[in-house]
């Protein structure tokens, strides 16, 4: 993963596996749409879910930097529309 990626494209290689290309869920949760509970949570709760793992998501510590977490964090948001 380059240390530039933007959020769009660490979520395309990622996540999109688990979450989905349209973030709707699959074998991961929505998050977007009427089923996302995350709808409404603060940018930390991404940034921990995603650094630290939450239930069966594991977790991205390893695999990336603290910059490219909070640039998929603020891409998930935003597709949330905040």
């Amino acid at each position: 993963m380059a240390e530039d990626a933007t959020g769009e494209e660490i979520y395309v290689q990622l996540c999109v596996q688990c979450h989905g290309r349209d973030l709707r869920g699959g074998t991961g949760v929505a998050l977007v749409g009427e089923d996302a509970r995350s709808i409404d949570k603060p940018e930390r709760y991404f940034q921990q879910s995603i650094t630290a793992g939450i239930g069966r998501m594991p977790s991205f510590r390893g695999t990336l930097s603290e910059e490219q977490i909070l640039r998929v964090t603020r891409y998930i948001m935003k597709q949330q529309g905040r």
